[in-house]
């Protein structure tokens, strides 16, 4: 839904007859940029639902794969008046998996937490490697929390809280999540925020670049 919040919000950008023609062109290029993540997405997530297993995986790097989560959630961060923190792995941490379907399952999480904690909310978003041969890609939101008594349960499908809601968001990214052989957690304190942790295999760990001095 991520991807489809931001071309709403460029799409009723574009109907502002006082809008300058380069906010216009600027607006006009992130609408059709959100467009096609969203085919992309609803593409590899049809496919992953006739097969359950037959996703295309490839050597992502989780900089950028971060940084192209963030970049595809400015727009509702702006409309809602949150703030979100990314903290990029050093040195970069490669991991294989399919690039639509977790930017998908991380863009849900973020919007589960924008729900949760409203206007002005809080997120932190990171990427650390989980002992010897793991990553975990963090979602860490400054909301009320979840009640002890319901932390299982939101992880179930067709669970929720909400009025309009359906109940699938959290169980679709636990669905990614495990088909990336990983597994998603939950910690979190009432009145205190949640923390969602994506805990899939490391692939391998980037070297560092070389550093060239002098001229």
């Amino acid at each position: 839904r991520t991807p489809l919040s931001a071309a709403l919000l460029y799409g009723s950008n574009l109907a502002n007859p006082n809008l300058p023609a380069a906010s216009k062109q600027r607006f006009q290029s992130k609408l059709i940029q959100r467009l096609n993540d969203l085919e992309n997405q609803v593409n590899d997530m049809l496919l992953f639902a006739r097969t359950g297993k037959d996703l295309v995986v490839e050597e992502i790097s989780l900089q950028s794969l971060l940084t192209e989560v963030q970049a595809g959630s400015e727009a509702m961060m702006t409309q809602m008046g949150c703030h979100m923190h990314v903290t990029l792995p050093e040195p970069d941490l490669l991991i294989l998996a399919n690039r639509n379907a977790l930017s998908s399952a991380i863009g849900n999480l973020i919007q589960n937490a924008l729900h949760a904690g409203g206007q002005g909310a809080n997120l932190t978003i990171s990427a650390v490697r989980d002992g010897e041969d793991k990553v975990a890609i963090i979602v860490e939101d400054d909301g009320p929390g979840i009640p002890k008594h319901l932390q299982r349960k939101v992880l179930e499908p067709f669970f929720t809280t909400k009025t309009q809601g359906t109940g699938l968001g959290l169980a679709v990214v636990q669905t990614v999540v495990k088909a990336h052989q990983g597994k998603l957690t939950l910690d979190s304190v009432e009145g205190e925020g949640s923390r969602f942790n994506i805990i899939v295999p490391l692939h391998r760990v980037a070297q560092p670049q070389a550093m060239v001095i002098g001229g």
